[in-house]
């Protein structure tokens, strides 16, 4: 009987290769490295691959990450293994899931995270250092399509203050869980802590309720020190918060 698949074994070398259009993943970029390979299925629709690697560069949101060691599988689009990384900006020790055989990717991981320098890394606007132990379990290539759970432990969180680069405004969580359902543009959001609960519930964008919920303000309290005058969709939502007594 014929069969497609072609049974390999060797080492594999990478330079500048692009990922991204590989995997139809316009978050990623190109990759450069080498590691050792078992497998067989050279396309996407029949690959069962083993690979142990070490990567020299990985880009991810236009960020090149660096010294990053995988040990683990692909099969079809789904990687499962531990992924450690010794980037100037970020230390991961990855253990878990990721399935790129959806519309949407799917996560299902642990993964302690430390010394993440957000802004340098293209996550976020304001520079943050974040060290945190992470579960996820979601689906979503954004924050807007984000569909599952996040249990966030032992979290601490500083960030620069831009007029007094030696001040930091530091912050510590034991304990979140943030859960989301929904498809746009209903959904809802519940997150539990250890102080507080909150749900929102409704039509939004996540990526636009900071300027919804600044701009409300502005309207009930027009003295308020606010200058957010960007346009967003139509927001319509209830929420509802419970603070926990200390």
């Amino acid at each position: 009987k014929k069969t497609n698949k072609t049974a390999y074994s060797g080492r594999l070398s990478a330079d500048n290769f692009n990922l991204g259009i590989w995997l139809n993943q316009n978050t990623l970029g190109k990759i450069s490295g080498n590691g050792r390979v078992f497998g067989s299925g050279l396309t996407l629709e029949n690959l069962s691959t083993k690979i142990i690697a070490k990567i020299e560069k990985l880009e991810f949101k236009n960020y090149p990450y660096s010294k990053i060691s995988i040990d683990g599988e692909f099969n079809k689009k789904l990687f499962s293994g531990q992924l450690l990384t010794n980037d100037p900006n970020i230390n991961i020790d990855f253990i878990g899931k990721i399935d790129f055989n959806h519309e949407l990717p799917a996560f299902d991981f642990n993964s302690t995270i430390q010394n993440a320098h957000l802004k340098n890394l293209n996550l976020t606007l304001d520079d943050y250092t974040v060290n945190t132990n992470i579960k996820l379990d979601f689906s979503g290539n954004n924050i807007d399509n984000f569909a599952g759970d996040i249990r966030i432990n032992n979290t601490f969180i500083a960030k620069k203050d831009s007029l007094v680069p030696k001040k930091n405004q530091e912050y510590y969580l034991e304990n979140l869980l943030l859960t989301t359902s929904g498809e746009n543009p209903s959904k809802s959001i519940i997150i539990n802590t250890d102080f507080l609960t909150a749900k929102i519930q409704g039509n939004f964008l996540i990526s636009e309720l900071p300027t919804a919920i600044t701009q409300f303000v502005k309207n009930y309290i027009p003295s308020a020190p606010i200058n957010d005058t960007a346009k967003i969709s139509i927001q319509n939502f209830d929420f509802e918060i419970k603070i926990s007594q200390a």
